[in-house]
């Protein structure tokens, strides 16, 4: 059977996009992994992969120590090592988090995960652990409060090595499932298919069996994820007293997370990490941490990604 007519082309842009991701965060794209990565009609295969880098000839692309990388960007394989062993670590304490200091609050998660370079199990040294939550309808801000008070006030609570918590994507039930039902892009796929989860894996399988559209995205990958059809899990809303009393921190807890994005950006711009920024956007039903680092991965999927792809959006 022939190749789709422009299929290659397709598959040596998201190739360039993967390599220039993982450049951007110092390191280098798992072989075995790049498979799933890739549209359906490309390599199947690490090997047939690595044989067609090889066979195109890209002047950009190094396969080296089972990984892809970029020829700028010289990749040190015990440094990967550690990489990994310190998502290990990472997860370990995600969980020891919500066993522990987070217990009171769980019965108000419907599902938790760790995100980000913990999931790709490539954080750097001192990388926050990212942590994405969708608490039950009408109590997230209440759910924000009683962390944020824990996390700051609790002994014990922080994690060892000097990373600190990241919850950075937090939306109750009602708005993860409209952010996860529309198209949203290559980007917000991958990281949702490779979020870690920590509690509430059918609810999740339920949300990623409303994402339909990713399989158009990474089919593989969303194949592996889900391997079976799963049906939405039934919304289950916090009684109306609890909803009152969320509505009312709302207001002052989004104020005073506004506030103290604004201190830490101005912070991260008088070290000269001006690329570290981000933007703390609060709604009623949202509560997430939009970094000027994934908007750079946006552009980078944007300068490569084929002319027929819908635009990237969002943020996981």
């Amino acid at each position: 059977m022939g190749t789709p007519a422009g299929s290659e082309t397709d598959v040596d842009r998201r190739l360039t996009t993967l390599v220039r991701v993982a450049e951007l965060h110092g390191t280098a794209v798992d072989l075995d992994l790049v498979p799933d990565l890739l549209p359906d009609h490309g390599p199947r295969t690490a090997e047939a992969v690595a044989d067609w880098i090889d066979r195109r000839g890209s002047p950009d692309l190094v396969v080296e120590d089972r990984s892809v990388r970029s020829v700028r960007a010289a990749v040190d394989p015990e440094r990967r090592r550690q990489r990994r062993d310190r998502a290990e670590l990472y997860w370990t304490e995600a969980n020891r988090l919500f066993d522990g200091p987070l217990r009171p609050v769980r019965s108000m998660v419907r599902c938790a995960g760790v995100t980000g370079s913990a999931a790709y199990l490539e954080p750097m040294e001192g990388d926050d652990i990212d942590l994405m939550v969708i608490p039950r309808a009408g109590e997230m801000w209440l759910f924000l409060a009683l962390v944020f008070g824990t996390v700051r006030f609790r002994p014990g609570t922080h994690p060892h090595g000097g990373s600190h918590w990241c919850f950075n994507y937090v939306m109750d039930e009602r708005e993860a499932a409209r952010a996860y039902g529309r198209p949203a892009g290559f980007l917000f796929a991958r990281e949702a298919l490779s979020t870690r989860i920590l509690r509430g894996e059918p609810f999740y399988r339920g949300l990623l069996g409303r994402a339909t559209w990713m399989r158009g995205e990474l089919p593989r990958l969303y194949a592996h994820r889900l391997p079976e059809p799963t049906g939405p899990a039934p919304v289950a809303a916090a009684p109306w007293a609890t909803r009152v009393a969320n509505a009312i921190v709302f207001p002052l807890l989004a104020t005073y997370l506004q506030l103290v994005g604004l201190v830490r950006n101005a912070r991260l711009r008088r070290s000269g990490r001006s690329a570290e920024q981000f933007r703390t956007v609060t709604r009623f039903r949202r509560y997430t941490l939009e970094t000027a680092k994934f908007d750079g991965l946006l552009a980078e999927y944007a300068a490569t990604r084929s002319p027929a792809t819908p635009a990237e959006g969002g943020t996981a």
